[in-house]
């Protein structure tokens, strides 16, 4: 989460995302995208995460920043814990 923070300052693009693994990771994860994702082509995948992430208002708003991170670490704690987290059922 720490090192999202300092790479989103760099992406200009959404296809930026998925070339990079921590990125990646993230995103995927904080919008319950499967990973299945990664195995159609780029094009798809950018179409996929442009319905779901704005780049520019991620990159720029501290508040966008703070809540993909919010979600990505409620996610992977469901994810860790086998169970499913209440705090999920508040990222609809």
């Amino acid at each position: 989460a720490i090192e999202f923070t300092r790479r989103i300052k760099d992406v200009d693009m959404t296809v930026q995302l998925l070339g990079d693994s921590v990125l990646r990771e993230v995103i995927t994860v904080a919008n319950n995208i499967p990973k299945e994702l990664a195995y159609q082509e780029v094009e798809s995948q950018v179409t996929a995460l442009e319905k779901r992430v704005d780049v520019t208002a991620l990159k720029n708003d501290r508040n966008e920043i703070e809540k993909m991170i919010t979600r990505y670490l409620t996610f992977k704690g469901a994810e860790s814990s086998g169970g499913q987290s209440y705090l999920l059922n508040l990222f609809g």
